[in-house]
Parts: C-alpha cells; structure tokens; sequence
C-alpha cells in the first residue's frame, strides 16, 4: 500500500480530503446547490459524532453539544434555503430558520466550556481576563460596525432589532469561551489547533456576513460559503484526529504569565477601543458611549491583570525559590555524608538516603524497611530505645553508639534525632547520622595518652590514683584488702649521666616489662615518673602476699640491663603500704609507701621495708626540720667549731677541721649526721656550704694572726658532692681567700669518696681548679667507699684520712685490720701524701699508731670539736711551752 493510501486510510485525513474535493466543485459551480452545502454541514456532525464515539474522550458529551450544534446549523440552512418551496413566499426576517442559527453557539458555548472544565477544574483568573480583554476588544469593533448601525436604526422593529444583535453577540460570546479555552495551558495536540482555527473561521466569516447584509446584501452559493465549509470540515477533522482526547485531560496548574504573542495580542486587542475613538474623532463622527464604556472596561481588566500578573510572578518567583531549594536540599541529601533517615514508631525504616552506603556499606533499599536497631550494637541497643523513647513530638536530642557495617565491623555514630510523629508531612522520627569513628579514636588515643606513661606505656600517676581509690571503694563495700608498693631504682641516675638518657629510657622500659611480668591480671602497675614506679595488689589475703610480690620484684630486677655490651644495675628499694580501715585515699597510700620505700633506701639497696604509723611521724617531723634549717642557712644559724688535727710525734696542733654545728631553737643541738644529709637532699648544702668555707677562712685568718707560727695553722672545709659539681666552686673559694688574705696553702678542702665517684671526670676537673688556686686536697674517709687506688692515683690530692674503721682496730687482736692500716700509711708514703688518722679514741691507738709512723692524727682521745675561743686559748698555750721546751733541751 502507498503512504497517499495509507494516509487516507485515516479517518482524519479521508475526511477532508473528500469535503474538500467536493466543497471544490460546489464553489466552483457543478455542484453549487443547496442540498449539497447542506450535505457538506451534516457530514462534519456526523464526523464529530463518530470521533468522540472512536476516540472515547473524557466528557464525550461535550463533542455531541458540538455536533448538535451543527445539525442545528444544517436545519437552519435547510429551512432558509427552502422556505419559499415550504410555506410559498420569500424568506422574511427575522424567519423560522433564525433559531435555529442562533441555537448553534450555546450548543458550542456549552460543548467549549465543559471541555475547559474538564481541562481547568481549578479557577484561572488570569486567563479569564486575558479572553474578557480579547473579547471586549473584538466586541467593541463589532459594536462599531455591526451592531451599532441596528441598534440606531429606529425604523426597525423591536423583533427584527433583537434578532439582528443577537447574531453578532451570540459571536462575541463564543469567542470569549474559544479564547478561554485555547489560553489555558496543558497538552496541546493537532486537535485542538484544528478545533481553535474552526472556531476562528465561523466567527470570522459570521463577521463578513453581517457585515455585507448592512452594505449590499448576501448571495448565496459565493466565497462566503467557503468560510462555512471551512468551520465544518475543521470541526470535523479535530473529531477525528486521536489528539482530540487531549483536550478533556486535565492541565497542569495554570501559568498566569503573558507570553510574548498572548502579550501582543492583549496589547491590540486592549487598544481597539482608544484607537476607534480616536479615528472618530479624526474623522468628525459622533462619540459612541458604549466604545468609551468599552475602554473604561479595558483599563480595569488591563489593572486587574497587572496585579495578578504581579501577585503571579511572587506566586511563581517563591514557587520556583522553594521548588530550587527542594532541588537543593534533595542534592545535599543525596551527597552529603550524613546518613538522613526516617523511623516509623515501630521502629522501621521508611527512608534511608543514598549516604547509607557510605557509612554503613548498604544500599537504602536494602536498608528500608528493616528494624532500625537490628543494626545497632547489643550494648548500645538499650541506650538507643531509651534515647528514642525519651524524644517527644517536636523534641530533638543527639546520642553516639555503634552501628554495624556491612564488613562486620563497628563504626562510632552521633545521631541527632527529631521527632516528628504526626506531622504529615514526615509522620516519623527524623535521623540524622554521622560517622565519628575518627573523632571517637582520637579522644580514646588522647584519653590512653593523658593516662598512660609516653615511655613505658604503663598508667600514670593519674590513673594508677584512681585506680587506687576504686579499689578503695571496693574494699570500703566488700572487704578486701589492697597494697601499694613504692619502688625507685637506686642509683639510677648513675646510668643517665654515664650511658645517656637513652639507655636510661631502655632501663626504664625493661623495668616496666619485668614488673608486668611480677603482677597478677587483677593488679596494677604504673610509673609515677622518672625512675619511680607503684604496683596496686588488690585482693590480697594478707601482708605476706604484699611481702612476696616485693621480693619477687627485687629478685626480678637484680639482674642487670644488658646495653650495647653494657650492664647496668637495676636494683630497687622498695616501700609497702597497707590500707588500714579503708578510710585512707590514694595520696595517703601513695605517701605512706614513699615513705617506706626512703626507709629501705637508708637500709641498703635492694631491700624494701613496710610502712608503720611512725614512719610518718617522722616524715612530718623531717618535713618541719627541713624548714626550719632553711631558716637557719638564711638567718647564720649554724655555726662552726673546730677539731684539732695534732702531729701525733710532737703533740702539736698544726691544723683544724671545721665542722657545723646546728642548736636548734626548740630541739637543741642537731646532730650533723642528721641536718647534714638534710641539707644535701634539698640543695640548702650549696649556701651553707658557701657560708662556712667563708667563716672558716675568716676564723683562720683570726687563728693565724693572734698564734702566728710556722708553717701557719691550716683549716680544713668539708665540700660536698653536690659544691663539687657547682661550676662557680673555684671562684668562691678564690674570693673566699683573697676577703680573709690567708695562703692558699693554709687551706684544706675535704671531699669523701663517694662525691669524688659520682662523676669522676667531672670530679677531675674540679679539683685541679681549686689545686691550682694553691690550696690542698684531701680525701675524707678513705677506705669506707671505692678504695680504688687507680683513682687515688688519679686524684689531684695531698692529703689521704684514714677511715676511723680502721682506727679503731689498729690496737686490737685483728692482724689484717693492723695489716690494712699500714698498708694505707705507706700507700700515702709512696704516693707522696700525708696521711691523717681519723677517730682516735684511746692511748692504745695512739701508741700504736705512732709504731706504723703516722703523723698525724685526730680524735676525741685527743681533742674534741671546740668553740674558736678555745681554739686560740690552746693555740696561745702551744706558743708558749714551745720556748721553754727548746730552752729545756
């Protein structure tokens, strides 16, 4: 079959096709009669009849309105044609076929504006003022043209007078309903295109026609029938054409804004009526009332329009706003990486956003519909309800737990929840989640950190506390016991300033793994800073469990660390405090625990003692003690008095040690053995050490200048270990002898062993400052440290005191002490120093002594430490039997 065949096999196009060819024929003259322009008018009722049939639109009644009207159309013809055959005159007018014309437009009016119901069921102001414009303008021509010259017209009758109106206004009115319909908006199709330019044809060519009966009359079987057939053959072809279904559909919410044609034909259209005032008055013709009514009209609807048009684009500006920020918020939620999701109130998810995959590795359709806390972690599950259930209607209210991930793992989420149950917009409680796993793990690395040694990874002072005081709660609850166990290394920080701080730190790291090896699961180790560390035994049956874990600590860490090659000692002194009652805290523990482990330093190292109440009486009285000496050291409280050191050959003073003494205010005398350790650990030895080297100087200087002799009297000055480091030592005692002028060779400065050990080069160093400000070097108690004689040997000395431990079995029954004491006199000997004897107590010693040829010596045997006045006194008493010994020999 061809395309010209299959097209006409169309209804749409078959129909007119033949109307056309024989619409043709009837204005070209074979077939111009009046039965076949009647045929013409009834086949496009007969087509509009049997497109609303085929095609089955929406208010197909509405197209039968419509055909009716042109059979009415078609009766009319009929009878006007025909009325001389039928009742035997011409055709009068008004006649019986002018209802029947008439009939036609509220047939088409009514057909029309079902069809707009069907397709605006909502009201369209707008459009409804855009048609009453074109209406009234085209109306207002009308008036001029068509209507006027009949209602002037005072020879005709009231009858024909309405009925010749009646025809021009029936066109005005189907016209504001054509323009109605066809400005609304929606689908449009081929149909409705097809129905508009029918409608415009018969009103069009109703127009010419009354306008040739007022200028000339009408002849029929003309062009003007055209326009007719025309309105026929359209109407039926939109019938036909399957889009015509599209007019009874229902359109989208009207758009009330003036396109650029609907505008220009609102512009022309609203300038008819000034326009035609105008041309009559340039042209001297009388003023038409109705034209001015017509304007005034005009100007209100034109009014009218501008301010819907104005309330229509805020409608449509704030419509388009909400309908971009709908678009936006649905954009943010699709990409953000906050999960957003809705809850039913039994607990199911009615929404989930596409961001679920990210966080939980599910697609939300796998998740809708699933129990919200099926995905929440078991001990989060009952937090979660409670939290939900707590929010009331508007409430909101934030919770973090752990939501499961599709990999088996748990993911931290801070979910803020808003509840919105009964709202119909979302009936459902809103949840907006996100991820703060990496937020949860920094608080837990910080919170591990701010609790945790940084070195040993054991807890701090911090925890290790309230750890003590939970078990404090417990055993205040149940009963059970608790020990605290104070440990510091001894000697510690030997291996610091002799291997580094770096091995120091491997020390300290391998101490703390050998502790977590000497603990239960349910104690506690910590290191409460530099080398000190504290163990919690919780639980314990007795102090004997205690008393076993501290050996079983010291037995742990007596073997040395090994480093590069290396050993260091690791040896601890230990202190062990029991809880009595429980009503002690944990800084009580910790102190009483100190205060045992400074118990078991004094005893010896790797030893531990066990805290007892007057342990702390004696650390509050040591705490008091240690103040008022620092008053003392402020205040010249401590004085000097000074032992004579005698040439045991001879029985003559030549030197003096000058030893402190301390009365205290309310004590009295303070034994040096006491306030001199004192003044070490708290760094007052510095000071006073600097005080009394000046008033030992000063006091020589006296000695020397009220018993002069020769060689002058020396004066010995113990230095401590801690004056040795001191790096300005050799400048206070160089300004110390230029304040007194007394020779640097009358100056003695004592150091025992164990200072000079505790860094040798350090020590080394020192001392050949002060040997070169001329002064001499001894060692205070040799033989109770190192002994070591490479160190002797090595030492700037002059002078070597013989510990009193050996002195006092120099007489007695032991033949090694004896042996020993000889062997240092003659060291000294070698060496080139003088020995001095310490501690000589009785004439035996003394005697004997003298036998092994020691020359110098000291002791209450001899004299005991005396004031300066007694000093000079004796002095004065030596000066004077010296004369009448040598005259006696």
């Amino acid at each position: 079959m061809s395309r010209a065949a299959r097209a006409l096999a169309r209804p749409w196009v078959a129909y007119p096709a033949i109307a056309i060819a024989v619409a043709t024929l009837y204005l070209a003259g074979p077939l111009n009669s009046g039965p076949v322009f009647n045929v013409l008018g009834a086949s496009s009722a007969v087509a509009v009849a049997v497109g609303a049939r085929r095609h089955r639109p929406r208010g197909r009644a509405a197209w039968y309105l419509i055909a009716l009207g042109q059979v009415l159309f078609v009766t009319g013809d009929v009878l006007a044609y025909n009325y001389p055959r039928l009742f035997g005159h011409e055709l009068p007018f008004p006649s019986i076929a002018d209802p029947f014309y008439l009939a036609i437009y509220p047939c088409l009016m009514v057909g029309l504006l079902a069809l707009l119901r069907l397709r605006h069921p909502l009201r369209d102001r707008a459009t409804l003022i855009d048609a009453l414009v074109v209406a009234i303008g085209f109306g207002t021509l009308s008036w001029t043209y068509l209507m006027a010259p009949y209602a002037h017209d005072s020879t005709l009758t009231v009858l024909t007078k309405l009925t010749s109106l009646a025809y021009p206004v029936m066109d005005l009115l189907l016209l504001a309903v054509a323009a109605r319909l066809v400005m609304g908006g929606g689908r449009r199709g081929l149909s409705s295109q097809l129905l508009a330019a029918a409608l415009v044809a018969l009103l069009a060519t109703d127009s010419i026609y009354g306008w040739a009966l007022l200028h000339g009359g009408y002849e029929t079987g003309g062009l003007l029938d055209g326009g007719w057939i025309l309105f026929y053959v359209l109407a039926g072809m939109a019938a036909l054409h399957p889009s015509m279904r599209l007019l009874s559909e229902r359109a989208p919410e009207p758009d009330a804004r003036l396109t650029r044609r609907r505008l220009a034909l609102f512009a022309a259209t609203s300038l008819v009526a000034p326009g035609l005032q105008l041309v009559r008055a340039v042209l001297d013709q009388p003023r038409e009332p109705v034209i001015s009514v017509a304007a005034g009209v005009l100007f209100l609807l034109v009014l009218a329009r501008m301010s819907g048009l104005v309330r229509a684009q805020e409608a449509h500006t704030e419509n388009e706003l909400r309908q971009r920020f709908e678009a936006r918020l649905a954009a943010l939620v699709r990409h953000a990486t906050d999960v957003v999701s809705i809850l039913e109130t039994d607990g199911r998810l009615t929404y989930v956003s596409p961001s679920a995959g990210r966080l939980l590795g599910r697609s939300p359709e796998a998740l809708s519909g699933r129990q919200w806390l099926d995905f929440v972690h078991p001990d989060d599950a009952a937090h979660v309800r409670g939290f939900l259930a707590r929010l009331d209607h508007g409430d909101s209210g934030s919770a973090e737990f752990r939501l499961g991930h599709a990999d088996g793992t748990w993911r931290d989420v801070e979910t803020l929840a808003t509840n919105l149950v009964g709202d119909g917009t979302v009936d459902g409680v809103v949840l907006n989640t996100r991820d703060v796993s990496e937020r949860k793990a920094l608080e837990r690395r910080l919170a591990h950190q701010a609790f945790h040694d940084a070195l040993t990874n054991l807890p701090n002072r911090a925890l290790f506390r309230d750890r003590v005081e939970q078990a404090l709660a417990r055993r205040r609850r149940h009963g059970t016991r608790l020990a605290v166990v104070f440990l510091d290394l001894d000697d510690f920080k030997t291996v610091n300033d002799s291997l580094g701080h770096a091995a120091g730190d491997a020390v300290l790291q391998e101490v703390a793994s050998r502790l977590r090896e000497c603990i239960r699961g349910s104690d506690s180790a910590a290191r409460l800073g530099g080398d000190e560390f504290a163990l919690l035994l919780d639980g314990i049956e007795g102090e004997l469990e205690a008393i076993t874990v501290a050996e079983r600590v010291i037995e742990a860490l007596v073997p040395p660390v090994v480093l590069d090659g290396r050993e260091c000692l690791t040896t601890p002194s230990v202190g062990i405090a029991f809880d009595a009652d429980g009503s002690e805290d944990a800084e009580e523990l910790l102190r009483n625990a100190d205060l045992a482990m400074y118990l078991a330093k004094d005893q010896g190292k790797g030893s531990y003692a066990v805290f007892e109440p007057a342990m702390h009486t004696a650390a509050v009285g040591r705490l008091e003690l240690k103040a008022d000496l620092k008053r003392a050291v402020q205040n010249d409280g401590v004085s000097l008095v000074y032992q004579p050191i005698v040439d045991l050959e001879r029985g003559e003073i030549i030197a003096v040690e000058a030893l402190a003494r301390w009365v205290h205010d309310e004590r009295g005398p303070v034994s040096p053995a006491e306030f001199i350790p004192l003044a070490e650990q708290t760094g007052l030895i510095v000071p006073l050490g600097r005080a009394l080297l000046r008033e030992a100087c000063r006091q020589a200087a006296a000695f020397q200048a009220t018993c002069p002799r020769e060689p002058a009297l020396a004066i010995s000055v113990n230095l401590s270990a801690r004056q040795l480091q001191s790096p300005e030592l050799a400048d206070e005692v160089r300004m110390a002898l230029e304040d007194t002028q007394i020779a640097p060779s009358s100056l003695v400065l004592e150091l025992t062993e164990s200072a000079m050990m505790e860094d040798v080069e350090l020590a080394i160093r020192r001392l050949n400052e002060l040997r070169d400000l001329g002064v001499s070097l001894a060692i205070d108690d040799f033989g109770s440290g190192y002994s070591s004689l490479n160190y002797v040997r090595r030492f700037p000395i002059d002078i070597l005191k013989i510990d009193r431990s050996f002195i006092q079995g120099v007489a007695g029954s032991v033949a090694e002490t004896q042996a020993l004491t000889a062997a240092i006199i003659d060291l000294a000997g070698i060496l080139g120093l003088r020995p001095v004897a310490e501690g000589i107590e009785n004439a035996a010693q003394l005697t004997r002594l003298r036998e092994l040829g020691c020359p110098l010596g000291q002791g209450f045997h001899l004299y005991t430490p005396l004031s300066a006045t007694r000093i000079t006194a004796l002095l004065r008493d030596q000066a004077q039997r010296a004369p009448s010994a040598a005259a006696a020999a």
